[in-house]
């Protein structure tokens, strides 16, 4: 079992015009990192891709409430962006 204190966690407001790089100079994950949509994003889906260059069109989507583990091994290989309105991610270093 992980041992909490090492576990690290964060949200951040994504941007509709810009996709954004999730958080830099965090540590390297040794599971991957787990991105949830917040439900409180109500209809706004938000969009997850390996580069800046991410879209609407061309990311994986999450919607309110879903969650995804990525098998990365940074944070910053994240970027996210979102349909509309400024959305919240939360995600879990693991």
């Amino acid at each position: 079992m992980a041992d909490v204190e090492k576990v690290l966690t964060s949200q951040v407001t994504v941007s509709s015009t810009t996709a954004s790089q999730l958080n830099t100079g965090q540590p390297n994950a040794s599971s991957g990192v787990l991105v949830k949509a917040l439900s409180a994003n109500s209809t706004t889906n938000v969009y997850i891709g390996g580069a800046s260059t991410v879209s609407a069109t061309s990311g994986f989507e999450l919607a309110a409430g879903a969650s995804q583990l990525f098998p990365v091994t940074g944070v910053d290989e994240l970027w996210v962006i979102s349909a509309a309105g400024s959305p919240k991610v939360c995600y879990m270093i693991l």
